[in-house]
């Protein structure tokens, strides 16, 4: 499956926000932290915690949906994440803990965060992006290199404990800094149907 399937929903063009709002995005989402906000076109944590966190509020998506960012200031704990429902002390969701190279995925239920497989290696840099996608049970991490394509970090893992439509967002500290969040419901190609034909002609042949 490519990854992926749906555009950028805010690039952060615009004036700064404290907290990050323009009617599409509200939090926080985890139990502790702040909100994320808007410095020079980028957003970062409003608070040195790395638990800051907002979400696309103006839609749900999925449940098969996905999330991506780019990051513009290395830092720690990149954790863009989907499915969230119940935002606060009881959140239920994905998220990926990038932190130095290593990278592993988590489910949080009921606010309990319990790691999914093994962690796996991808040394991040400005401009790169970062993603997860949930289609089904299957919850896949996602890289790219600066402009490069995306591939998959890690091995997918497979879970049934966050189901259903749900926001999409991401968490930061203050030293960490984003661009270009994007995301949304996986779009499925359409099946390719060749187009009915009335007659055709086979070794010199017309039929009708």
């Amino acid at each position: 499956m490519p990854f992926p399937t749906t555009g950028i929903l805010d690039a952060f063009t615009r004036a700064d926000e404290d907290p990050l709002g323009n009617g599409t995005w509200t939090g926080p989402f985890r139990e502790t932290g702040g909100q994320l906000k808007i410095v020079s076109n980028v957003i970062l944590g409003q608070a040195t915690s790395q638990n800051n966190s907002s979400y696309w509020s103006a839609a749900d998506f999925g449940p098969d949906c996905e999330v991506f960012h780019d990051v513009s200031t290395v830092d720690a704990d990149i954790s863009p994440s989907l499915r969230i429902s119940s935002p606060g002390a009881s959140v239920n969701c994905y998220i990926i803990s990038e932190n130095g190279g290593t990278w592993q995925l988590y489910k949080e239920v009921g606010g309990a965060f319990t790691a999914l497989g093994s962690s796996a290696s991808q040394t991040v840099s400005a401009g790169d992006g970062i993603g997860l996608s949930a289609v089904g049970t299957t919850i896949t991490m996602w890289y790219r290199a600066g402009a490069g394509a995306w591939a998959t970090i890690g091995t997918p893992q497979t879970d049934s404990s966050v189901t259903g439509a749900g926001k999409i967002g991401t968490c930061a500290n203050f030293n960490q800094t984003y661009d270009n969040f994007g995301g949304g419901t996986v779009a499925t190609p359409e099946l390719w149907m060749p187009a009915l034909q009335t007659s055709a002609t086979v070794w010199g042949k017309r039929y009708v």
